[in-house]
């Protein structure tokens, strides 16, 4: 006995019950015509021709196409259809009664798509600046582009990369060419705040040599901004307050300048102050807090400097609260002064970072038997720290923790069932702590290895599956709309399917639908075949 797959039972429910039952004159209801051959739902051919079939017998059909109604038989073939979109429906009549009507709808599409455009797009890392492109078409769905750099590939910043294209869209026109990328720096280097330096020296002295580090500088497209500052750390200042300039200059030219002070002076300094933070060095927090004090009395004055710019001192009190900060470095400073107006300085500096890092890039799935393999680019924030991996059951609520990776960029996942579709979810995790929304993709362990499930094709797909040992031969089975339309019996682990064939009586062709494959393993002969389990299924979409 051949296998076929498990069904739902239907609930019968009768029609026409009149007083007893119908009338002996009563008609009988034709069953909707079968269309087994369309043209594809996105084509560039201007003719089509449709076969179809009604399992009644003595009937005619009456075909329309565009609105006009005509008499036909089947095949019936149309000529230089006009780009856009077409719907066609057939019916069975007997003279009697008519059936309802058999619908088709597709699209001539006789324009090649469009190639991407020339980009110039802004830098977003030092370590490269990923960028996607996409072709456009006259009717959808979006083309396929094959590029000889794929979207999402990271370019660098300087003169124009040329990437090679060739579109193609649903209806099988296609558009080859080029067209450039340009990575450009038009940003400010980012130069963080610098705390003043204070230094004493004796009272005989009027001067001395200073030292300071110069402050970090950060960039979207350079990794080594070039930072100076004026006076020159190892410059000699004299006593009192000395005002530096610092600027940053990126390999685009681009400039950004801070300020801070250098205070040289005499006598003796008070206490520097005791001061605490509830932030890192690093936080994802909008709003930072400082407790602070001094031991002998000195008066206090506070001041924060902003990504925007420094700030100005003011008589403070302990604590100090700020909230609403947006992201870059800030530096808080407590000043004390004692009577005779020297000071000393408390400081913290810290990073306010909100921004999520981007999304893993490139993300794709590939299958086997008890097995989903995930791979991806990780995202060029230099910030980025790790990658988060949950799964779920499709149609599930709820999210189930897989792993973590940091540098690796691929996932084995060999503990699913196979033909179970399940869904992957990534989250980038930069050192703020922010995460990403998190990319999905799906994958379906299976031993059918080809087509993948939900594959869309263009030509008849080849149907490969996992040998089985000691099999004689397998029965595969293609399905449609609920109704087996085609089963074989090959000796090999593979079948093309055709594009058209026989079977039980009709004709069929690979229209553009959805399809289901079964295969069984067969032992013995083929006359006295022992058929085991199931051995999958998958599903794949014709355009």
């Amino acid at each position: 006995m051949i296998p076929t797959p498990k069904t739902k039972l239907a609930l019968l429910a009768l029609v026409c019950v009149v007083l007893g039952g119908p009338s002996a004159g009563a008609a009988e209801i034709l069953t909707k015509p079968e269309i087994v051959s369309a043209p594809k739902s996105s084509t560039n051919a201007t003719d089509a021709t449709f076969v179809f079939t009604s399992p009644d017998a003595g009937v005619s059909f009456t075909c329309t196409r565009d609105g006009l109604t005509e008499a036909c038989t089947s095949p019936w073939t149309y000529s230089s259809l006009a780009e856009g979109s077409h719907s066609f429906s057939v019916q069975a009549e007997d003279g009697v009664s008519t059936s309802e009507p058999a619908p088709w709808t597709w699209t001539v599409d006789l324009t090649p798509p469009s190639l991407p455009g020339d980009k110039t797009v802004e830098a977003t890392s030092p370590l490269g600046t990923a960028v996607t492109f996409s072709a456009t078409d006259n009717f959808d769905p979006p083309p396929d582009l094959s590029c000889s750099r794929s979207s999402g590939s990271l370019f660098d910043l300087g003169p124009p990369a040329s990437v090679d294209c060739t579109a193609t869209d649903a209806a099988g026109n296609q558009s080859s060419g080029s067209f450039t990328v340009t990575v450009v720096d038009t940003t400010r280097p980012l130069l963080s705040p610098h705390k003043d330096v204070v230094v004493k020296v004796p009272d005989s002295l009027s001067e001395t040599v200073v030292q300071y580090n110069l402050p970090l500088a950060t960039d979207n497209g350079d990794p080594a901004p070039l930072v100076s500052c004026t006076p020159s750390s190892g410059s000699i200042f004299q006593v009192g307050r000395t005002r530096v300039t610092c600027s940053a200059v990126d390999s685009s030219g681009n400039r950004a300048s801070r300020r801070f002070d250098v205070v040289v002076q005499h006598g003796p300094a008070p206490a520097v102050p005791l001061l605490t933070s509830n932030v890192g060095a690093l936080t994802n927090k909008t709003s930072a807090g400082f407790s602070f004090e001094t031991s002998d009395g000195s008066s206090l004055a506070c001041k924060l400097d902003r990504p925007s710019g420094p700030g100005t001192f003011a008589p403070c009190t302990s604590p100090q609260t700020y909230t609403q900060l947006g992201d870059g470095s800030y530096l808080f400073t407590v000043q004390a002064t004692n009577s005779i107006g020297n000071i000393s300085v408390a400081s913290f500096s810290w990073v306010v970072d909100t921004t999520p890092p981007g999304q893993v890039r490139q993300l794709r799935s590939s299958f086997g038997n008890g097995w989903v393999r995930l791979s991806w680019r990780n995202p060029t924030d230099v910030d980025y720290k790790r990658v988060l991996i949950w799964r779920r059951k499709v149609g599930a609520s709820s999210w189930g923790f897989l792993a973590t990776r940091k540098e690796r960029t691929t996932l084995l996942d060999d503990t699913v069932p196979n033909d179970t579709r399940f869904e992957y979810r990534l989250r980038t995790v930069d050192r703020a702590q922010n995460a990403s929304p998190g990319a999905k993709i799906e994958g379906r362990a299976s031993r059918i290895l080809k087509p993948a499930f939900g594959s869309l094709h263009n030509s008849p797909p080849l149907i490969d599956w996992t040998f089985v040992r000691d099999a004689a031969f397998f029965n595969m089975q293609l399905w449609r709309d609920g109704r087996k339309i085609l089963s074989v019996w090959p000796v090999r682990s593979a079948k093309r399917l055709p594009a058209n064939w026989r079977f039980n009586g009709g004709r069929y062709s690979l229209r553009s639908d959805r399809y289901r494959v079964y295969v069984w393993a067969a032992f013995g002969s083929k006359l006295h075949p022992h058929y085991g389990p199931l051995l999958g299924w998958t599903e794949f979409r014709m355009r």
